[in-house]
């Protein structure tokens, strides 16, 4: 049975949760941004304004693709995108009602203040920039070879899909190349940069981020 991976970076107001290790899925708090804010942007930041995005990793590819970039480069700061503990981040137990009428963890969240945002969103420019300085690495058919040749990793380095839905196969949201949902550099290169873009919307809004995860078969 195969495994799949989806998960959820949003702009909350993260400010009641940060205390709690467990919340009921009805009292998450919505996406939202600062509207007085928005306001007051010249048209052209209000078109980079990116509240929240949401990816599915058919065979969480992009999940190991990610880990094993982050331990050849290096990086900290980024595990909480594919469900592990990062330092200054928190993590809450998503729960639901089950039929039972007792209730059970539906999914993870990982609740970032701007120290974790900051620390993110300069995490994933450095991953990036390793990206770019490492073609021949990442074109390994160990690693992203599979799909494509070093001039499409590179592609995908310079030219990724920033959405609010990320998609390969079906016709909503925005396709981006890939066997399947997940699969692929384009896939993950632009995955990052939407969640990068959430990062900074909530930094410029004086929010949180809210990442949840969740893996079944």
């Amino acid at each position: 049975m195969a495994t799949y991976y989806k998960a959820k970076t949003e702009t909350i107001d993260g400010t009641p949760f940060f205390q709690l290790d467990t919340l009921h899925e009805r009292d998450v708090p919505k996406c939202r941004i600062n509207m007085e804010i928005f306001n007051t942007l010249p048209p052209y930041r209000k078109e980079t304004i990116l509240p929240s995005t949401y990816m599915h990793s058919r065979g969480a590819w992009a999940m190991e693709m990610l880990s094993r970039i982050c331990r050849l480069a290096k990086i900290d700061g980024l595990p909480f995108l594919i469900g592990t503990r990062v330092p200054g981040v928190r993590i809450i137990s998503i729960v639901a009602d089950g039929d039972s009428g007792k209730t059970y963890i539906e999914n993870y969240g990982f609740l970032l203040d701007e120290p974790a945002m900051n620390n993110a969103n300069e995490a994933i420019d450095r991953l990036f920039d390793w990206s770019a300085a490492n073609i021949d690495t990442l074109a390994d058919e160990d690693l992203m070879g599979f799909y494509t040749s070093g001039d499409g990793v590179r592609e995908a380095i310079q030219t990724p899909i920033i959405s609010d839905y990320l998609t390969a196969s079906s016709e909503s949201g925005s396709r981006i190349a890939g066997s399947e949902d997940g699969d692929g550099p384009w896939y993950f290169y632009s995955w990052l940069r939407s969640v990068q873009q959430v990062i900074k919307t909530a930094l410029l809004f004086q929010q949180h981020v809210l990442h949840t995860t969740k893996i079944f078969g």
